[in-house]
């Protein structure tokens, strides 16, 4: 491969919700909207979270379809090449951290299971392209005297008509 395994990762998952690495685990992400942090002030656009999942195993044929055709090679130079990828990362990560570009860090924890630290600087949203985190100044608010409420009577110096005149006047106009 002329490019790195996480390098067509990343640019699939700007298209897609899942990419599977064949025979290691699949690369999940999650819609995350707007959102503010009130201790340092900041708006955050919408954006795509990155999870990964060591049950999805299973070849469903993307990731190897898109380097296929981006290397111009066959489907099983691609699966080949794919899986030459996973045993690099399954030896280094034995010893260390393996850094994935533009995804994140994975690592074994003492159980030998797969912990995956997501990159924060990407979104992987395209909705959001452009979109860049908003710093504001904290708003002040001043304490102001309240006003207590009261409650307005109405007065009754309108006489009011009773219903069997109405009714009344009603039928003399009908007759």
């Amino acid at each position: 491969m002329n490019k790195t395994a996480e390098h067509y990762i990343s640019e699939l998952l700007f298209l897609h919700d899942c990419v599977i690495l064949p025979n290691f685990g699949g690369f999940v992400t999650h819609r995350v909207g707007a959102k503010l942090n009130k201790d340092s002030h900041t708006f955050y656009p919408p954006t795509k979270q990155i999870a990964f999942n060591s049950h999805l195993k299973h070849n469903d044929g993307l990731l190897t379809n898109y380097v296929a055709s981006a290397e111009q090679i066959s489907f099983e130079k691609a699966t080949t090449a794919i899986y030459m990828a996973v045993l690099e990362w399954q030896n280094e990560l034995k010893t260390t951290a393996v850094l994935l570009d533009n995804l994140g860090t994975i690592l074994l924890n003492e159980k030998q299971q797969i912990i995956f630290e997501p990159t924060i600087e990407i979104n992987f949203l395209t909705t959001s392209f452009g979109l860049a985190n908003v710093p504001t100044s904290a708003i002040k608010r001043e304490a102001k005297a309240i006003i207590p409420f009261v409650p307005v009577v109405a007065s009754e110096d309108k006489k009011r008509i009773p219903l069997f005149i109405k009714y009344a006047a009603a039928a003399a106009i009908l007759l």
